[in-house]
C-alpha cells in the first residue's frame, strides 16, 4: 500500500519546487475515527472537510468510493460517480475529487502555493480547501473548509481521472 501523503507533495508535481519541503505522511483513517467524518465504520475516510455546519467526506470500502454531505446521522447527498484531477502551480499543486449527480458537480479541492519568498529566502506556502459546487458550468457557491483531512494520494488509484475544474 502507497504511503498517504498531503496533497502539496501528493500530486506529484510539488516535492522539488517546494523549496525546503519534506512529504508529509498521513495514516489511514480507520474506523475508529470514521465517526469524526461521514464515512460508515468500515470505510476509510479518503478525505473530509468542515463547512460550516455541514461536511463533506470522500470514503472508500474496497474499490469503491462514495461522497457524501450533510451532518453526522443526515447525510443530504450521496454520490458515486467520482473523478479525480491535479495540476501543478510555481510552488504547489491542487488536487480535486469531483461529484457528479442530477447535473450538479461537486468538486472538494485542496491546495498549496507560493506566496512568494520572506527575508529568510525561505518559501511561505499558503494550504487552502473548499467546495465548488456547479450546476452545468455556472458556479452555484465555492465555500472553504474550516477544518480538513486532505485527500489521500490513493484518491489517484481508486477513481477515474477527470477534468480539472478551474475555480
Amino acid at each position: 500500500m502507497a504511503a498517504w501523503i498531503w496533497v502539496g507533495v501528493a500530486a506529484g508535481m510539488a516535492t522539488a519546487a517546494v523549496a525546503g519541503s519534506e512529504p508529509v505522511r498521513q495514516r489511514p483513517v480507520a474506523a475508529s475515527r470514521a465517526n469524526a467524518s461521514l464515512c460508515e465504520p468500515r470505510e476509510t475516510v479518503i478525505a473530509h472537510c468542515a463547512i460550516g455546519t455541514r461536511q463533506v467526506s470522500i470514503c472508500a470500502r474496497g474499490s469503491t468510493a462514495t461522497y457524501r454531505y450533510g451532518r453526522p446521522g443526515r447525510v443530504e447527498l450521496t454520490a458515486s460517480d467520482l473523478r479525480w484531477a491535479s495540476t501543478g502551480y510555481s510552488g504547489g499543486g491542487e488536487l480535486q475529487v469531483t461529484a457528479r449527480n442530477a447535473g450538479h458537480s461537486y468538486t472538494l479541492f485542496d491546495r498549496i502555493v507560493r506566496t512568494g519568498f520572506g527575508a529568510d529566502g525561505l518559501n511561505y506556502p499558503r494550504e487552502d480547501s473548499g467546495l465548488v459546487v456547479r450546476r452545468g458550468a455556472k458556479v452555484l457557491s465555492t465555500r472553504r473548509c474550516t477544518s480538513i483531512q486532505p485527500i489521500a494520494a490513493e484518491v489517484r488509484d481508486l477513481l477515474p481521472e477527470g477534468e480539472f475544474v478551474e475555480h
